[in-house]
């Protein structure tokens, strides 16, 4: 069975005609944390949740309560698809019209990654799983790279007169009598080709094949520079030894220094077996991909940010003031003299603004007003996703701190929200979101 759900909700009904089983694993895996999920079968991103701004990562992917006879489900900032046995659970962006219109989640994706695809709705429906994983390929290949090409140790055997090993006296006297001047023998030598990059590069050449799959690999240089140097270094690649190239996958990664080929070898795994993740034969483990939207909003309007306003800084750095070991720093901030004050202060947050009461909101105020006090800066920005046209919160609505700062000046927090629109096509979608970042950009500006 296939249950439908959407992130921040409270109170989602589970369908009533639900099975014993499919409840019986849907309360399994809402009880699973999902720091613990990220194994094998669910991938996670970002890889690290310990790089979320929620601290999600001891939390579970949603919870659930029974109550008056029925039972509902709450979502937070997780998306994406998990499950177990014949029971899957799609978990789409609020902003999406229905499972296959999920264009905000495919949108963040592709801004994070530096992708631009435009033909998206040319592989819609049960391929979505796919293509969320080949958007992650290009970011995890290069992380890879960037440590060096993975090389392992391989046995190889040697039949001439410059010995660089043991003999191998047996095949020696097979190939050697009467002698002729060679000796037969097996060394122990670095290989590029080795059983981690013929799985990457039977993953390209899966990639090629898709609709997508053309601009995925060529979305930059960076990225075409780096299926380049796969290919060159995998000559003896052969399409048909590819169940024979994932199974020797199987152990992971283990090489100290080549820490980046972990993740992407089991991404590369879950794009060959992608149709595996329909959840359908194995009833004890979950399977999934799973992404954080607090991290990928946050990442975004980095994106939207970075080329127009170079002045707003991403974290960039550490406020050495607090010995804390945490410090004390917005998501993003303008300085005007660093490190002791700001010009602009934004923090973002991936929920519901534009419908909570102030009591809900306290912690988000309290929590900009800590750093709009250690910055000496007059207004501090929520910024956060708007799918209605609310022009109280698009053009960004003020609340006034009666707490003002030290120097007596009224200080005010602004609620600023990006317009997400509602397309029936992704070039169109594509299309008025840029209209909508262009339309943020000014009012940040202004």
């Amino acid at each position: 069975m296939r249950i439908l759900f959407v992130d921040n909700t409270q109170d989602q009904q589970v369908p009533e005609d639900i099975s014993h089983n499919d409840l019986n694993n849907l309360q399994k895996i809402a009880s699973v944390k999902i720091n613990s999920l990220n194994n094998g079968n669910v991938l996670v991103y970002p890889p690290l949740w310990e790089k979320s701004k929620d601290k999600i990562k001891d939390k579970p992917v949603f919870m659930l309560e029974e109550r008056d006879a029925a039972i509902f489900l709450t979502t937070g900032n997780v998306m994406g698809f998990i499950g177990m046995g014949g029971t899957e659970i799609a978990i789409t962006s609020r902003f999406a019209k229905d499972e296959k219109k999920d264009y905000f989640l495919h949108y963040m994706l592709q801004k994070v990654n530096g992708l631009n695809i435009l033909n998206l709705d040319t592989s819609r429906g049960k391929d979505s799983i796919l293509d969320f994983l080949m958007y992650l390929f290009p970011l995890f290949l290069s992380k890879a790279i960037k440590q060096g090409l993975y090389k392992e140790y391989k046995r190889i055997d040697y039949n001439n007169a410059s010995i660089k090993g043991p003999i191998n006296i047996p095949r020696h006297i097979r190939s050697n009598i009467p002698f002729q001047g060679k000796i037969s023998y097996t060394a122990r030598e670095y290989r590029f080709d080795n059983p981690v990059l013929q799985l990457i590069r039977h993953t390209i050449e899966y990639i090629k094949i898709h609709p997508l799959g053309k601009d995925i690999l060529s979305s930059n240089e960076e990225t075409r520079e780096n299926v380049n140097t796969i290919i060159f270094h995998t000559q003896i690649y052969c399409k048909n030894d590819r169940q024979r190239i994932t199974s020797l996958n199987r152990r992971p990664v283990t090489h100290p220094y080549f820490t980046e080929y972990r993740p992407l070898q089991r991404l590369c795994l879950q794009i060959l077996k992608h149709e595996k993740l329909s959840f359908g034969n194995d009833t004890d483990k979950i399977h999934g991909i799973l992404f954080d939207g607090a991290w990928l909003w946050e990442n975004y309007i980095a994106k939207v940010f970075s080329k127009h306003i170079p002045d707003i800084q991403h974290k960039t750095y550490t406020d050495k003031l607090f010995q804390d070991g945490q410090g004390i720093i917005p998501d993003f901030i303008t300085y005007q003299n660093k490190p002791y004050t700001a010009s602009f202060i934004g923090d973002t947050k991936y929920k519901f603004i534009d419908n909570r009461g102030n009591d809900a909101a306290r912690d988000d105020y309290f929590q900009v007003i800590t750093y709009m006090y250690r910055y000496s800066c007059k207004t501090g920005y929520i910024l956060f996703p708007l799918v209605e046209n609310n022009e109280i919160y698009l053009n960004g609505k003020k609340r006034i701190i009666n707490n003002s700062l030290s120097d007596g000046k009224t200080s005010q927090i602004v609620e600023l929200g990006l317009k997400i629109p509602q397309e029936e096509n992704y070039k169109d979608f594509a299309q008025k979101m840029k209209k909508s970042e262009a339309d943020f950009r000014e009012k940040i500006k202004g």
